[in-house]
């Protein structure tokens, strides 16, 4: 049979075509060894701020973790016999690399979506347990105002906030859940702003089993000087380190160059501690209790 063209268009490739493919070549270079790194599967959501950051470096937040890790060595023993609580644990990013430094990670997601992920990639562990609830200082029902684009930037509303993209998730409180528990030596949040109701909630808990605090605040959280998150935690004996890099900018050109400098000459980065917290955005501040001042801060507090 004599061959005959029946469909016929031509395609232009463009600069972005080859950014893209390129993109993809190096997803793909690196994916068996994060694969081998993680030891197994783990499911993400596409264009999603943490699934593409895993897709990329193998860790969400991998730089902050292994900061935590090496800050934290020198009570590594004492947190390999103890609770971690990741309240606020998306897909269970953080739950997994916990799992490999405490005895039990005790996991909290409210979303039932990305709760069906994080019930998933954890079911490799035998040590880390998942509840589909968030923690407050209520047992309520509350609206979830979801960002479609980021999961983990999904907050609860306020009544004047828009209802689009909301769903009803339910809250309890900390204390309620948490007495038959024998020891929590460390609280992960990540609540997007509802960090001091999940403090008032809790208590009781911190109160008894002091243990390290991580917490993100936005700049706009900071009111003369100091957040309510950080007020409660004094009042409980709390100090608090953040990291610092001693570079820094607020301009888009500007963390451009030092994204080039870092690339040239690497990256200094601190842990501080002081009593006044740097009015800032700061993606991780550590709250540490009198019982483990003298051993992480050198001093007996």
């Amino acid at each position: 049979m004599k061959k005959k063209v029946v469909s016929k268009k031509k395609i232009n490739f463009g600069i972005q075509y080859i950014i893209d493919l390129f993109c993809i070549t190096r997803i793909y270079k690196f994916s068996k060894k994060y694969q081998h790194e993680r030891g197994h599967k783990m499911a993400i959501f596409a264009n999603d701020h943490i699934g593409i950051c895993i897709n990329q470096l193998g860790i969400y937040e991998r730089e902050e973790l292994e900061y935590l890790s090496d800050f934290l060595s020198s009570v590594r023993g004492t947190l390999l016999n103890g609770i971690v609580l990741d309240i606020g644990a998306n897909i269970g990013n953080h739950s997994l690399y916990f799992s490999d430094l405490f005895k039990e990670v005790i996991s909290f997601e409210p979303h039932p979506d990305t709760y069906k992920l994080l019930e998933f990639n954890t079911s490799f562990r035998t040590n880390i347990r998942t509840h589909n609830f968030g923690l407050g200082d209520a047992r309520e029902t509350v609206a979830l105002h979801e960002n479609p684009t980021n999961l983990g930037g999904s907050s609860i509303e306020s009544e004047s906030d828009n209802h689009n993209n909301s769903l009803e998730i339910s809250l309890q409180k900390l204390d309620d859940f948490v007495n038959d528990l024998q020891r929590i030596d460390l609280i992960k949040m990540d609540v997007e702003g509802y960090e001091s109701k999940v403090i008032i909630g809790g208590k009781n808990t911190i109160k008894k089993h002091q243990p390290i605090i991580l917490f993100e605040q936005y700049a706009e959280e900071f009111c003369n000087g100091t957040t309510e998150t950080i007020k409660l935690l004094k009042a409980h004996g709390y100090q608090f380190c953040w990291i610092e890099n001693k570079l820094s900018s607020t301009t888009f050109i500007g963390r451009r160059i030092i994204n080039i400098f870092e690339i040239l000459f690497g990256r200094n980065i601190s842990i501080l501690v002081g009593d006044d917290v740097p009015v800032k955005f700061h993606s991780m501040l550590i709250a540490i209790p009198k019982r483990f001042s003298r051993d992480l801060l050198g001093t007996a507090h």
